[in-house]
């Protein structure tokens, strides 16, 4: 690394020879090198080559690239905590140049000269599935073993902002058991000590070896209730205990008629009612579930997935507008059927034969009233004879006696 460094150095200074510019810049610094004084804290040293012509004035500084802040310093030499997120990591980078005020000219700062810090693990330690549950009591860590017959201690510090070396280091007092998982049950310290066990840092150690890293913190999910208000459901979360002057962005899935339809994200400010609306079909079963988590400008904070919650029930689709569009119109079709059949037989009814006027006046020119009856025959109307019964007439004499007649 050393080696490395100074060919770095000599090069950079050559090139600066061959190819001078309008603005000097400074050197960079060389020699960097570290020294852990405790598991989680390391010691950072370099020096630096004072350039010749800078003002008496000009004040040097070395500015420091951490992996989320800088830092600006007046010596060579800086301590800092190396630690990342989760179990896998096995080193730390930074980088460092140096700066100046403005006292100094035309002077430009250095380029950035990294250094990668080598962690003190000793290899796969057998540990994984590593979480950490905060809630109002404690925090409750647990993991997975790969091999059950591996042993493993945890040993933890509150960090802190301070980069100075960890000084109390604990060991758990509440371990535990369960399955598959161990675990270690923190009690806070006092009742408003939640964000300092934010700064948490793990040592871990076990038969295999050991490492030292910062914990993801996951919290339980919020509580979800939901009410319906005409064509809408409202959904409104319990906001979680936990940093109260944070923002905290709220996700939900939902299934609607046993059909996914996806997850959806909302922001709720500090202040503004936990509540979104999603649209309400009254004849579907909605199945919510959701989770939270802080917005990236507080402590990163998420929670676990929560158990569904149901409102609604699926019904059957509705038959009206069926009847409307098939058997209606199917019933309208064989009346329409059944009256063509009924008029074309009784056809002679609905639609006599009429005579044609044309031919009884043409008969009653032609031949005169005395054969109008059979001008038309067949054509007029005809009356029936009567029947009538004859009768006989007998002339009697005087002083006879009437007979009757039978």
């Amino acid at each position: 690394m050393r080696r490395t460094l100074d060919l770095f150095t000599l090069t950079w200074t050559a090139v600066t020879l061959v190819f001078p510019c309008n603005a000097e810049t400074f050197p960079p610094p060389t020699r960097l090198s570290y020294k852990w004084i405790d598991p989680f804290t390391v010691n950072v040293t370099w020096t630096w080559q004072k350039p010749h012509g800078l003002p008496s004035k000009c004040k040097i500084l070395f500015e420091i690239q951490l992996e989320k802040t800088r830092r600006q310093l007046p010596n060579s030499f800086f301590t800092v905590r190396c630690l990342s997120e989760g179990l896998q990591s096995t080193q730390c980078t930074y980088n460092i140049r140096a700066i100046s005020n403005e006292s100094c000219g035309g002077w430009d700062g250095s380029i950035s000269v990294p250094i990668t810090i080598d962690k003190p693990a000793t290899g796969d330690i057998g540990v994984k599935d590593f979480e950490c549950l905060l809630d109002s009591a404690g925090v409750n860590c647990s993991w997975i073993t790969a091999d059950q017959s591996v042993s493993s201690v945890l040993s933890y510090s509150i960090c802190g902002v301070s980069d100075e070396p960890v000084k109390d280091v604990k060991m758990c007092d509440q371990p535990y058991s369960s399955g598959m998982r161990n675990g270690c049950y923190m009690l806070y310290v006092h009742q408003n000590s939640q964000s300092r066990y934010l700064n948490l840092c793990i040592l871990m150690n076990t038969t295999l070896g050991w490492t030292t890293f910062k914990p993801e913190f996951v919290i339980s999910s919020p509580k979800l209730s939901i009410t319906q208000e005409g064509d809408y459901l409202y959904l409104n979360w319990i906001p979680p205990n936990f940093q109260s002057s944070c923002t905290w962005r709220y996700k939900f899935c939902f299934e609607e008629c046993s059909v996914p339809k996806g997850c959806e994200n909302t922001i709720i400010e500090v202040g503004e009612p936990n509540v979104t609306r999603v649209p309400y079909n009254d004849r579907c079963l909605y199945r919510f579930n959701s989770s939270v988590s802080t917005t990236k400008y507080c402590p990163h904070l998420t929670s676990t997935l929560s158990e569904v919650v149901t409102y609604g029930t699926n019904k059957p689709p509705d038959a009206t507008m069926v009847v409307t569009a098939i058997v209606i119109p199917l019933i309208l079709s064989v009346c329409f059927i059944l009256s063509c059949y009924c008029f074309r037989r009784h056809s002679a009814i609905f639609c006599p034969i009429i005579p044609d006027p044309s031919a009884i006046f043409k008969e009653m020119m032609m031949n005169g009233n005395k054969d109008l009856k059979t001008t038309a025959a067949g054509s007029l109307y005809t009356p029936v004879p009567e029947k009538f019964e004859s009768c006989n007439i007998t002339v009697v004499k005087e002083n006879t006696v009437l007979l009757q007649n039978s």
